[in-house]
């Protein structure tokens, strides 16, 4: 992957699709770039997690729902299990 230091981005995903293409490398939460690790787009350079202090938030009235945002929540839920897979010890 080749490291262009003047290539800059204000979108994550833009910058995880740019790095995936070779034209810079990106800092990002694993999160967000673990499906390009996965499928062998980008790697890491450096074993090693560092905790972050972002966190997204979802209030979803559970009294009002409809079963679409029932759904949603069910699956995020879920990807988010998922994801303590991927964290560190």
């Amino acid at each position: 992957m080749a490291c262009h230091a003047n290539a800059s981005s204000s979108s994550t995903n833009l910058a995880l699709e740019m790095a995936a293409r070779g034209l810079e490398c990106v800092v990002a939460p694993k999160s967000l770039a673990r499906i390009y690790i996965d499928r062998g787009l980008l790697v890491e350079p450096f074993p090693m997690s560092v905790p972050s202090p972002w966190t997204y938030c979802l209030h979803a009235d559970q009294n009002n729902a409809t079963p679409a945002i029932r759904q949603f929540r069910e699956w995020l839920l879920a990807e988010a299990e998922k994801q303590r897979n991927y964290a560190m010890p």
